[in-house]
Order: C-alpha cells, then structure tokens, then sequence
C-alpha cells in the first residue's frame, strides 16, 4: 500500500470518527438555552441561572422559594400529629380506624337501629308504628290526637242544642252539673188548671 493510501485512509478514519461524535452529542442547535454558540456557552448559562435561583428558605413559602428536607419532614410530621390529635396508639391510623368500625359493625347497627327508635325534636315527619306512638306516649303521659277529640265529643256544647250524645253521656252530664232528666220532670207546658178542673167534675 502507496503512503498516499495510507494518508486517505486516516483522513477518512478521522472524518468518521468527527461525524460520530458530532451525533452522539447532538447539533448545537438543539439546545435549550439561548446561547447555542457552543457547549461551552450553554453549560456557562445554565450555570448562571443556577447560582441565580433562590436559595432554601424555611422561613418563607412561594413559587420562588423552597424549604429543606429538614422544614419538609418537620411539616409533614407536625400535619401527622395534628390529624392524629392525641388519639390513642390502637386507633392512630386509617386502617386500625377501618378494623374498629369493621370489628364492632354489630354494636354500631345496635346504635342506629336504637337511635331510629328515639322520638326526634328537630323533625315533624317521623315515621313510627301505632305501638311505637303509645310506647312514646305512654312515657311522656301524653293523651294521643283521638284521645283528645273523643274526650272533646264527650264534653256538653253550649254553643248549640244540636248535639248527639248517648244515654249515658246525657246521665253523666246532668250528674255533673246537678241536673234532673226532662223525663223526670215531664211536661212543663200542660195545662194543670185543666187537669184541676177536670178532677172537680
């Protein structure tokens, strides 16, 4: 082999190993920053802006500030303690709550259902059974809606001669206000003269 050829072969050995490297490092044009004049001036302004950027602050918060692992973990231990707020060590975490609740489902159902049995105050539209409306009656000596309404018709108007009352109601009330039965006392409009007269005939 010529000097000649050996000379072109390293030329053209030098030439690929150029292109190789140019492509494993990418075109200057590629680059992020806004000096793309070399590697050199890109690594410089990205260092600039580095050095530029806040330093840690644990005093302050903002976009332009951060807090060190330190500030980190002590905020984060300070959110834990707030949550668990003293709660006993069986029952400090979500998943010892959520065995709890699971573990004493029955006694919770227990609770509802009694609780459903209560007699609310803050609602007019409770729904109760007839027996459950006596129970709750019965312990607070209340008289139930028809009690007072059958009591009421029992009671003498006076503010009408119209009303039906049995037998024994129409006894009980001339009983209680000392009266005599119309009966007992028969006709008030006859003519007695007549039945005088009638008599000395």
């Amino acid at each position: 082999m010529s000097l000649e050829n050996k000379i072109r072969d390293l030329a053209t050995r030098v030439g690929t190993e150029c292109n190789n490297l140019r492509n494993e490092h990418g075109a200057l044009a590629a680059l992020n920053t806004t000096d793309k004049s070399s590697l050199v001036a890109a690594v410089n302004e990205l260092n600039l802006a580095i050095t530029n950027f806040s330093s840690i602050n644990d005093a302050a918060t903002g976009s332009g500030t951060t807090w060190s692992s330190s500030k980190v973990s002590l905020e984060i231990n300070t959110a834990l303690s707030n949550l668990v707020n003293g709660a006993p060590a069986a029952l400090d975490t979500l998943n010892e709550l959520a065995t709890a609740i699971q573990d004493n489902d029955t006694d919770i159902n227990s609770l509802l259902t009694d609780l459903g049995k209560r007699v609310r105050t803050d609602i007019n539209n409770q729904v109760l059974s007839d027996q459950e409306k006596l129970n709750a009656r019965t312990n607070i000596a209340a008289a139930s809606e028809s009690d007072l309404t059958d009591g009421l018709n029992a009671c003498v108007r006076t503010d009408t001669a119209a009303q039906t009352l049995s037998v024994e109601q129409q006894t009980n009330a001339r009983t209680n206000i000392g009266a005599v039965s119309a009966t007992s006392i028969g006709d008030t409009e006859r003519n007695l003269v007549a039945d005088f007269e009638a008599a000395l005939a």
